[in-house]
């Protein structure tokens, strides 16, 4: 089972350039991660598609609580599905 780092910061204080350096780092390969492929390498732990796949049917916009009771079991479907550690983000 994967490991999750949760990378936790203020909108517009380097995010996106942390993201990089800690994929590339990460990835150890001599060429560099495009930045395109971030969130494939490293997954938004919000996204639609994660809280569909452990609860489909829920309603177009989730309510804070919906949320909150699903991040648990999204979260460990990531870690299922990645089994290196994998860093994941959040704009929630």
């Amino acid at each position: 089972m994967g490991k999750i780092l949760w990378l936790a910061s203020y909108p517009k204080s380097g995010n996106t350039w942390t993201r990089a350096f800690l994929g590339n780092l990460m990835r150890g390969q001599s060429t560099p991660l495009d930045l395109e492929d971030l969130t494939r390498f490293m997954p938004l732990d919000s996204a639609r598609r994660y809280f569909e796949a452990v609860a489909p049917g829920l309603s177009e916009i989730l309510s804070s609580e919906q949320a909150a009771a699903q991040r648990g079991p999204v979260q460990a479907m990531l870690r299922r599905i990645w089994a290196r550690p994998t860093i994941t983000w959040s704009r929630s």
